[in-house]
């Protein structure tokens, strides 16, 4: 399992499910080297049905990381590698990897030592967040209690540095499991009315018992 840098009301996986259906896409009706390029990537991903079904472990990142580099090759370009300071994350996790080459960088001149964080956010806080993805996913809400999320991160000499966090959620699926129980509009409307009440968030979120996938 990833670990569990804190509690949280979903199972996590990793899927590259939509990346891949849009290389069927590609293999299926392109036509060219994309359509020859999307197939051959196609075949290598078709012998490991985890990173479509879920990848559940650091372990498998590390076994995988290699061929999820080239199914992310379109959405982290060479030619941006040293602008961009960009990785693949699972949402208020610790787990970052395929990083860009400016994140590289950033990352090493911190030193061997450094532990990336984010800055001033309780548990509760993250485990509310948390909870504000299913609401908005699964019912449409427009919960937004977070507020802006940074890294500091030393450079090579030892000035910190500031970096705010822009998650893009377009990969992001939210699957509720045999057992969930969907929540009423008077729950929703408790749980927005009552953001300070962490028991009641876990009770409700709790019920609503969610898989979550992050990528897609």
């Amino acid at each position: 399992m990833f670990p569990q840098f804190f509690d949280k009301p979903f199972r996590l996986q990793l899927s590259f499910n939509k990346i891949i259906e849009g290389l069927e896409d590609a293999a299926e009706t392109g036509n060219g080297w994309r359509a020859m390029n999307a197939q051959a990537l196609l075949e290598q991903v078709n012998k490991h049905p985890e990173l479509r079904d879920g990848l559940e472990s650091e372990e498998q990142v590390s076994e995988n990381e290699e061929l999820i580099a080239e199914l992310l090759a379109d959405l982290f370009p060479t030619a941006l590698s040293l602008n961009e300071i960009k990785a693949v994350s699972i949402p208020y996790q610790g787990l970052i990897f395929n990083h860009s080459q400016r994140f590289k960088n950033i990352l090493k001149d911190a030193g061997p030592d450094f532990q990336i964080n984010i800055r001033d956010f309780s548990e509760q806080q993250l485990y509310v967040l948390s909870c504000c993805i299913i609401l908005n996913q699964l019912y449409g809400t427009k919960l937004d209690f977070s507020k802006p999320m940074f890294y500091d991160i030393p450079s090579a000499d030892g000035v910190m540095r500031h970096y705010r966090i822009l998650y893009n959620a377009d990969f992001i699926e939210i699957l509720p499991t045999a057992l969930s129980v969907k929540l009423t509009q008077a729950d929703t409307g408790e749980l927005m009315d009552n953001f300070e009440n962490t028991a009641l968030w876990r009770k409700n979120c709790r019920r609503v018992v969610i898989s979550s996938k992050a990528l897609g």
